[in-house]
């Protein structure tokens, strides 16, 4: 069993983290306490950006794994370090596929042109910031993760219900470049699973993963895969 904090664990991607690691290992879950946390978890409740009430809700507590799924921007990474260097095996930032240049050119390799996608306005580029910031310190031993899109349990993006809602409805979609750009799916759970094979093995420290599917698809050829089993589902009923 290991000690886990997961600075999150709110809502969806976070949530659903705890959920999966408390079920084996003493997880505390560190936020504002503007949503419920899992059952099995500890709760510590605190703003990241607020420094006092960060190293205070610590105290003196050492982890194992420290699993960072809200930080936003380079400020909150620095104020996550000067709190947890030093006391923790290893920090697993989960970053995003937003950080690249270049959507045109699948698949993405880790290696590709990072300054953040101009589609993600500034939200790329402060996540970039945060990686760079963590890349940075010698005194916390890192894995980043970059997920494409999370679809899932808990999902409060208006992601894949966006179009069964429409479908449902029988209101039209609008498909950005006559349906042509590519989107690249994850499963949450799957994000979970990779996750605790990255703190398994020191091979990962201090290394960069992408975290998606094998296959990626048009978002046309998303919407057809999502019309093809809301129809299915009516000829059942």
């Amino acid at each position: 069993m290991s000690k886990i904090l997961i600075i999150g664990g709110g809502i969806f991607v976070g949530r659903t983290i705890a959920e999966y690691f408390s079920l084996s290992n003493e997880t505390y879950v560190l936020n504002r306490g503007n949503n419920d946390i899992p059952s099995g978890c500890h709760h510590l409740k605190a703003d990241r950006n607020n420094l006092d009430e960060f190293r205070s809700v610590l105290g003196t507590q050492d982890f194992d794994v420290v699993i960072d799924t809200s930080c936003l921007d380079g400020n909150q990474m620095k104020l996550s370090i000067e709190c947890l260097e030093g006391r923790v095996g290893r920090y697993v930032y989960i970053s995003s596929s937003a950080v690249y240049s270049n959507y045109r050119f699948f698949p993405l390799k880790e290696t590709a042109e990072t300054e953040g996608g101009i589609e993600w306005d500034k939200y790329g580029v402060d996540k970039l910031h945060a990686e760079e910031v963590l890349r940075g310190n010698k005194r916390v031993p890192y894995t980043i993760l970059r997920p494409f899109y999370i679809y899932g349990n808990h999902n409060n993006l208006p992601r894949e219900s966006y179009v069964f809602l429409r479908l449902i409805n029988d209101s039209p979609i609008i498909l950005p470049s006559m349906g042509n750009n590519i989107i690249h799916f994850g499963y949450i759970n799957d994000l979970a699973l990779a996750i605790e094979k990255a703190v398994s093995t020191s091979k990962s420290e201090n290394q960069i993963y992408n975290i998606a599917g094998d296959e990626f698809v048009s978002y046309l050829q998303w919407v057809s895969i999502c019309a093809s089993s809301i129809y299915t589902i009516r000829d059942w009923a």
